[in-house]
């Protein structure tokens, strides 16, 4: 395989795009890399842009993935700036918005997702979502403006943008239809300690509560609550998930649930066209598994630069590690939560707290807020550990 491979062409320019191509060079893969990105800004670390940029003044963060020399010394083809809206697989060709069409022996989608919506969501410059680096440059310049941020998801983006806008003294209150977010994965003691660090640093949680609307006027945005009852303020973040990019995929032959169904090693049903992050959905024999952490855009990402030079040894496992930083507190999570019939939470000496999560007598997922030491002890045991 490797010897008939001239030619790659990876969509997205995320950390699962670039990493591909990093990969290919590291295997000594010598020939042409089209990366194209639909942003202007070279590969940037998406993780930065709920926490450092919306938290340190403009233009103090580099969220650059790596600097100009190192993205210079890959020697690739980059398109930015420009959208891919249609795939051939057969004839591995993406039709780009400005017209060109790129030909390449292989392609890879790593094109990522886009920020989840809600119905109904009126067209109004304070409504917005977080998903792009403009995206966290307009909303650090709504904050900058002062007023009252109100936040719909209680998950990852929302908390952590909850936690940067009371760092900058913002009012902000976050609704969730959920009682206690987090308590899927972290079980209901730890997300409790969660929630009561955001409503002691001076975050109002309505949870529990659904919305049933979204309005604004002239003064300010409104979100509607199930049971009665509304949350007004100045700005509104939609923070409710994420989507995978596949609109621009629909009706091209490829597989597609949930992102792009691809195999162990990350091959579509067209094996000349490979998936990877957020986009990819891995077909296994214990179900399907989509994911949209760092940490897994670049594991797929290694395998799937493994697989265009003609590697074909069985993928490495994975413990699925991610991790999030909110006010002082930093939150680890390993392993398989969903797994587990059983978890103990135990208080770490220096105090933090560790959830250990089990399946009979099998440590199956770990989660440690600020006790990283003994979460690294843990996660050494897990299955995937290895990797």
């Amino acid at each position: 395989m490797a010897s008939a491979v001239s030619s790659v062409t990876v969509v997205g320019a995320g950390v699962a795009g670039l990493r591909v191509c990093e990969g290919l060079r590291e295997r000594g893969f010598d020939g042409r890399i089209t990366l194209v990105g639909d942003e202007v800004e070279p590969p940037y670390d998406r993780p930065k842009l709920s926490k450092e940029v919306l938290l340190r003044p403009p233009g103090e963060v580099d969220p650059r993935l790596v600097p100009e020399h190192v993205l210079a010394g890959l020697g690739l083809d980059l398109v930015l700036g420009v959208r891919a809206e249609r795939l051939d697989p057969r004839g591995r060709r993406v039709v780009l918005s400005d017209g060109r069409a790129l030909v390449g022996d292989r392609v890879v989608l790593a094109c990522g997702a886009r920020a989840g919506q809600l119905p109904g969501v009126p067209d109004d410059p304070r409504i917005r979502t977080l998903r792009s680096l403009s995206d966290a440059v307009a909303l650090r310049k709504a904050l900058d403006a002062g007023g009252h941020l109100v936040i719909v998801g209680g998950g990852f983006i929302g908390a952590e943008v909850a936690a940067s806008a009371r760092l900058l003294d913002r009012a902000v209150t976050v609704v969730d239809a959920v009682e206690l977010p987090f308590a899927r994965i972290l079980g209901a003691e730890l997300a409790g300690r969660l929630r009561r660090i955001h409503r002691e640093r001076g975050v109002e949680m309505v949870t529990g509560r659904g919305v049933t609307s979204v309005g604004a006027d002239r003064d300010a945005v409104r979100v509607g609550l199930a049971g009665g009852g509304a949350v007004r303020g100045d700005h509104l973040l939609v923070a409710v998930g994420a989507r995978p990019r596949v609109d621009w995929l629909h009706g091209c032959g490829l597989a597609l649930d949930d992102g792009v169904l691809v195999d162990a090693h990350h091959r579509t049903t067209v094996p000349e066209v490979l998936a990877c992050g957020d986009v990819a959905n891995v077909r296994a024999a214990d179900g399907d598994r989509r994911s949209e952490h760092w940490f897994a855009a670049a594991e797929q990402a290694e395998i799937v630069a493994r697989t265009i030079v003609g590697d074909m040894t069985p993928p490495p496992g994975s413990d699925h590690y991610f991790w999030s930083d909110f006010y002082d507190h930093h939150l680890d999570v390993a392993g398989e939560p969903t797994l587990a019939d059983r978890a103990t939470l135990v208080d770490d000496e220096n105090g933090g707290a560790v959830l250990e999560m089990r399946r009979g007598d099998t440590l199956v997922a770990v989660a440690a807020l600020d006790a990283g030491r003994r979460f690294r002890r843990l996660r050494r045991t897990l299955p995937g550990a290895a990797r």
